[in-house]
Parts: structure tokens; C-alpha cells; sequence
């Protein structure tokens, strides 16, 4: 395993469409002496769902045991609080566990399959206080979930100004700018003629189904890469595929691609995604009336122009429409040897 000093970062995101501010945040650990230490966050949120990003907390040398996380969310106009025990031994068991580096690093010089590990903690706040916790770098996997409570604070007291500062309509007006500012009047127009789909992504995203990759190719799998709708994602590398399909249940496939080598002994990526809620229905009614394991089969024509992709079982097959099939070759660089003039 390739070895370096312990750093955690940091980061916060909200899904496309519903920004938040955070008023305040800070993660902390346990030292030798029970007390908690650790550090407050900057007001720095992701936008997007599986874009939690940039560093909110700095780094920390161990893992952290709390979390305190307060937020306003402007497509709400409501206050939340989180105030949560963090799962440290489900940290610790994937620290340990790792991944497989699926690129070269250039920058610490690390070839492709070096065994690595998690750099940083990412918390994604949902409408409705649901919190969702994972560990992230190249791959990215859940920790856990969380529910904050809804909270009232003054509004001069979020703005840090005194209650003199504050005119009648501050309030709304601020939440029609940060949405009009982010988004442009047509994007906010749109988000708020919808109801705000509260539960999508921290419970419809996040269940799982009794499925499994199943890639059918007259070529050479080297491995592939998986993402689903709760923004979890990893590699499967060949050797792990039989563990991978044993899994008991994992989410709705958001995308993946497969890596492979033709006949002619050329490195190819085939890319294939689909429409979340679209597949997301689609599951959802596929797996309503039974609970037998369904294969995701993948069949790529021989020409590599077309992908089919169904979910078969005992019972039925179904067809799972995709939005995206691209393939690409990919040259040494890319798979982590040095690229040759």
C-alpha cells in the first residue's frame, strides 16, 4: 500500500438548484483524554448533489468523532442544525481497506493499482435536513445518514448585523437573489413552479436492489467503473468481479464504463449513462413484486457502435434505456505507463 501522513479533508454540497449558507460548521475528534478537539468550517458548498468540493473543515490528522453542521436553505427559507456522532469504526474499516488506484498520480508518482486510500469526508445536505456522510477521493463510499432538525434564528442574527439593519422584506428578497444569482431568473423561475422533491436524494437515491453487473464481450476485461444515483463509486477490477456480484443489494446505476482490450490489443473505454429518475422508475417498478437477484446484463455489438443494457431475471427482462454510449481508446498515459514518443 502506498504509504503518506494521514490528511482528511472537508466538504459540503446541496444538489443543482437548491444552495444553501452554511452559519456554521465544525467537525471534532476525541483526544487522549476524551475531550473534543477539531476546527470550524469555511462557507464553502458544492453545487451539485455529487460535487461536494473545495476544503470546508482544513485537514485532520484522525478521524473525526462529531459533526455540527447549521444551514440556511434559500429554496426552503428555512434554518437547519445538525449536531451528530460520527460512525468512526465504519471509517477506520474503509481507511484500512482502500482501493486500487485506478490512474497513474502524476504528482506523487504512484502507477496505476496502487493500493491507496480515502483523503477527505464529504457531507451533503438534502432539502428537508437529511444529511448524507461519505468518504471520498477517487472512489467515494457512504458512512452514513443523518437528520437534522428544522431551527428558527433571527434574521439580523444570520446577518450578523444588529436588528436595526434589518428591513421587512431582507428575508425574501435575499432568498430571490441567491437562487436569481446562481441559477439566472428562467432557471429559478423553473425551480420554484415544481414542488421541491423532498426525500429524493437522501432516500429514493440512496435504496438498493438485489442487482448485479453482468458484461457480456468477446474481449479482454481489465476492469470497470461504477457510479449510482446515491453517488457512490468505485472500481471493479477483474479479479473482484465474482465479490462484486455477490453484494446483497446496491443502488440504481447512475453511469460506467467498461475498460478492455480488443483482439488487436487495443485499451478501450466503452461510457454509458443513463437518466437518473427515468432509471431510478424503472427499478423501482422492476423490483416492486419480487425480490429475486436481477443481472444488469451489458451487451456491446461487435463493432462497438451500440450498447444493449437490460435487467434480467428468472421472471422477466427489461429493457434499460440509455442516454449516452461513447467509445474511446485509450492510449498508455492514460492507463498509467509512461507514454512513449
Amino acid at each position: 500500500m502506498f504509504k503518506k501522513k494521514m490528511e482528511l479533508d472537508t466538504s459540503l454540497s446541496s444538489p443543482k438548484g437548491y444552495p444553501i449558507d452554511i452559519v456554521q460548521g465544525y467537525n471534532a475528534y476525541r483526544d487522549e483524554e476524551g475531550n473534543l478537539m477539531g476546527g470550524f468550517f469555511a462557507p464553502q458548498v458544492g453545487v451539485g448533489w455529487d460535487e461536494p468540493e473545495g476544503t470546508a473543515g482544513g485537514k485532520m490528522d484522525r478521524f473525526p468523532h462529531r459533526v455540527h453542521l447549521c444551514w440556511f436553505s434559500n429554496a426552503e427559507n428555512q434554518f437547519y442544525q445538525l449536531d451528530a456522532e460520527l460512525p468512526v469504526e465504519r471509517m477506520k474499516e474503509l481507511y484500512k481497506e482502500g482501493f486500487r488506484l485506478p490512474s497513474a498520480d502524476a504528482v506523487d508518482h504512484i502507477p496505476v493499482g496502487t493500493h491507496v486510500t480515502y483523503d477527505g469526508i464529504g457531507f451533503m445536505m438534502a432539502p428537508g435536513g437529511g444529511v448524507v456522510a461519505k468518504m471520498i477521493a477517487e472512489e467515494a463510499r457512504e458512512i452514513g445518514y443523518f437528520k437534522a432538525k428544522k431551527i428558527d434564528m433571527p434574521w439580523h442574527v444570520f446577518q450578523n448585523v444588529t436588528p436595526d439593519r434589518i428591513g421587512p422584506n431582507d428575508r425574501i428578497e435575499w432568498v430571490s437573489h441567491s437562487l436569481q444569482e446562481k441559477y439566472g431568473k428562467e432557471a429559478y423561475d423553473e425551480i420554484h413552479n415544481h414542488k421541491i422533491p423532498f426525500g429524493l436524494w437522501d432516500e429514493v437515491y440512496r435504496r438498493t436492489y438485489p442487482w448485479s453487473m453482468h458484461i457480456v464481450h468477446p474481449w479482454a476485461l481489465e476492469k470497470y467503473y461504477i457510479q449510482f444515483v446515491n453517488t457512490e463509486r468505485y472500481i471493479v477490477w477483474e479479479d473482484q468481479v465474482v465479490k462484486e456480484r455477490n453484494r446483497t443489494g446496491v443502488p440504481v446505476p447512475a453511469f460506467f464504463g467498461v475498460y478492455f482490450i480488443t483482439s488487436e490489443g487495443k485499451r478501450m473505454v466503452g461510457l454509458v449513462k443513463f437518466d437518473l429518475r427515468k432509471t431510478v422508475k424503472l427499478f423501482e417498478e422492476y423490483f416492486k413484486n419480487t425480490s429475486e437477484r436481477a443481472n444488469l446484463d451489458v451487451k456491446v455489438s461487435d463493432d462497438l457502435k451500440s450498447v444493449e443494457v437490460k435487467l434480467v431475471n428468472s421472471q422477466k427482462s427489461v429493457i434499460v434505456p440509455h442516454r449516452l454510449w461513447r467509445v474511446s481508446e485509450l492510449y498508455q498515459d492514460n492507463w498509467g505507463f509512461a507514454k512513449m514518443d
